[in-house]
């Protein structure tokens, strides 16, 4: 009994935090693909969309949506052009308290930077062992 309560004192968070990451993979694998979306729309344009993007045309204009299970019902998603650098933007993501990944990531954000013909920058406010590495 006593080596079962240990096994289940390691396995069930191990196990927490490999289903938080794997639902956090299909986030940031949706935001890849919008950041995808995004270096074509430059390298076509010349430039990055300027302004804000609201989430319900991120669907529409660039063919990918973000699943909201995993945010929460009303999704808080943006696009939006890099006030620092005009040939970069900005996708970020903020975590609703009704998400299914747990508190720690009530209200908090996840940021993917886009530059040019590059992606990849990611950031946010998320706890840091769930970020994607560079």
């Amino acid at each position: 009994v006593a080596i079962i309560g240990i096994l289940a004192a390691i396995a069930i968070p191990a196990y927490s935090n490999y289903s938080k990451k794997a639902k956090l993979t299909e986030v940031t694998h949706a935001m890849g693909a919008v950041g995808n979306a995004l270096v074509e729309y430059y390298q076509s344009r010349g430039a990055m969309p300027a302004g804000t993007t609201p989430y319900g045309n991120i669907a529409t204009s660039f063919g990918v949506t973000i699943p909201a299970t995993h945010i929460g019902a009303a999704p808080v998603v943006t696009i939006a052009a890099d006030a620092a650098n005009p040939n970069a933007a900005i996708i970020e993501v903020t975590f609703q308290a009704d998400n299914d990944l747990g508190d720690e990531f009530d209200n908090q954000t996840l940021a993917l930077r886009v530059q040019q013909a590059q992606r990849g920058q990611w950031s946010g406010t998320i706890p840091t062992n769930y970020i994607p590495r560079q």
